[in-house]
Formats: C-alpha cells, structure tokens, sequence
C-alpha cells in the first residue's frame, strides 16, 4: 500500500507545533508578533531555535497550500515590481487607484485586477473602494532595495533562463557523460549575452550574514577579500603556510542515516532551487561539505576545510581555508 504523506490533521498539527515555539520565544522576550500592519516587525528573531521553527511552519503551510490549491504569484510580482506599485502607494499613509494610475502609466483596469491578487498574496490592502495602502510585506519590499533587486532577479532573469535550460541541456550535455562546464553553453548565457547588465544583480543582499557571522578581528592586521572570483588553482601557489579563505558558499547538507536530510522540507526546497538555479545560470552546482572538500584538495592539497558558521536564517556557510 503506498504511504498517504502528509495530511490536513497532521499538517495543522505541525503548524501549531510551529507557531506555539514561536510565539512562546516572542512572549517571553516580549518581542512585536508578526502581522501584516505597515509597521509590523521586518524579520523573526534571529534564535536558532526561532528561525528553525520558521522553517519547519514554511514547509507545513506550503504543503497544506498544495494540498488545497496549488498556487502561482510569479507574474503579479514581477508586475509590481516593473512597473514601481511599491513606491506608487506612499508609507504610512495611502494612494487611490487613479494616483496608483499616474505613477505606474498602467490602465486603471489593469492596475485594478493586479491589486486584486497581491491583496490575497497580503501585498498591498485595500481602504475602501478606491484606495490601497501597504501591507507588512509590501513596505518592507518599498523600502529595501535589495530586496526590489532580487525580486527582478528571480522575476525576469531566472524566470527567462529556466526557459532556456532544456535547450541547453539538448545542444550540449546530450548523450555525454558529465555536465558541461561552460558558462556559455548555459541556460542563462543567451539571455546575458543580450543583457549584460542583469548578471550584476546576482549577488544582491548575501554579503550581511558573512559580515556578521565571522570572527574579523581574529584575524588581526590582514587584507580581507570579501568576494572569490579566482579559480583556487590560480590562487593557491600565491599563499603562505598559514594562510586563510573565507569563501560564504550554500554546503548543501547531505542525507542521513535514515535517508533522510537535517532541514526541514522548506529549506531544502530552497536550497534545491539555488542549486537548480546554479545549473540553469552557469552549468554550476551546489554542493555538499565532502564534494567542497575533494574539489578544494584538488586544488591544493595543502588547504585544510572547516565550516565555521551555518544558520538556518541564512541557508549559505562561511567555510575557512587554511593552509598547511
């Protein structure tokens, strides 16, 4: 008999599982609750135990949302994004639909059918009948660009080369035994050919966490290079005995004894697009702490790898390189 997976009773169970934590850590340390008022708070406390709890009511909410609809918002949030609905309608206060109108230059019928949907998605909310103000959500996306950024990110390049990846796959992987390892044989190259100035956008909003999360002073007077754009090869022959790498790299976490990975299902579905995404863009991967280390000793056998920090408010790890 094949196994039934989740169902509404027990995906309600892990929810309230989920948000009991939660809110338990929030009353205790009598922190704002969540809520989609302007002002509600921007992120969830940062607690381990808070951020894996956040994880663990993602997947249960999406398979529940799966389960009862099975939705798609791509297209509305790539409208509101282009065309600026984020700061049409001003923070703290609101905008009718004929000055939404003004400063989008979309027809007011279109304007009003995609409002519509980003009001169920809890984009944007309306004050009556003719007028819209934001959300917790929409606000924080108005005044972050960053956050703008990755959105057309996803929204336009990731969307546009996905489309592509197959074709890729057929003209140059087809009947070989490895993937190719061309960054111009990838999915996302014929679209960066024709626009360059997209590839800039890719590493928006991930240099945060590494300042925060590493020990700098330990290093005392050095020379910090916070991006790696050299192959190792290139750069080992250059580095004394003792020398350090900080590389801020997703380690894609590896299945347990019982088949089973350490991350609740949420996280590894977005560790899993990453890793997708990775291949469709430049016939790269995402990998595992063993597979860093074999290509890391391939490189030089002198380098030593540790993991040093790796949080699920993050989903990407700071490893260190030294030097034997």
């Amino acid at each position: 008999m094949a196994e039934s997976g989740p169902t509404f009773n027990s995906l309600a169970a892990a929810i309230t599982q989920a948000t009991s934590t939660i809110s338990s850590y929030i009353d205790e340390h009598k922190l704002p609750a969540p809520s989609f008022a302007e002002n509600g708070p921007e992120i969830y406390p940062m607690a381990p135990e808070v951020q894996f709890a956040r994880l663990e009511l993602l997947d249960a909410a999406t398979d529940l949302l799966h389960l009862a609809l099975n939705n798609h918002d791509t297209m509305v949030m790539d409208v509101l994004n282009q065309f600026e609905f984020w700061s049409a309608v001003p923070a703290g206060g609101s905008a009718t639909y004929g000055e939404i109108v003004q400063a989008t230059k979309l027809p007011e019928e279109v304007v009003r059918h995609i409002l519509r949907y980003a009001f169920a998605m809890r984009l944007f909310a309306p004050v009556g009948r003719d007028s819209v103000k934001h959300t917790a959500t929409s606000a924080y996306i108005s005044r972050t660009p960053p956050t703008r950024t990755m959105i057309a990110h996803n929204a336009e390049e990731v969307r546009i080369s996905d489309y592509c990846f197959p074709e890729s796959l057929r003209r140059f992987s087809l009947g070989k035994p490895t993937l190719s390892q061309e960054i111009n044989e990838s999915g996302w190259a014929s679209l960066m050919s024709t626009r360059p100035a997209a590839a800039a956008v890719a590493g928006v909003g991930v240099h945060e966490y590494l300042r925060d999360n590493y020990d700098w002073a330990s290093l005392g007077e050095a020379k910090v290079i916070n991006y790696v754009v050299k192959i190792l090869e290139n750069i080992a022959p250059h580095l004394k005995s003792g020398s350090r790498l900080v590389m801020f790299e997703t380690v894609f976490p590896s299945l347990d004894a019982e088949c089973k990975y350490p991350l609740p299902g949420a996280a590894m579905r977005i560790l899993a697009a990453t890793d997708l995404q990775m291949l469709s863009f430049a016939n790269a991967v995402e990998r595992t702490l063993e597979e860093w280390r074999a290509v890391i000793k391939k490189a030089d056998e002198r380098f030593d790898v540790w993991v040093i920090s790796s949080s699920p408010e993050s989903l990407r790890s700071i490893m260190r390189l030294c030097t034997n």
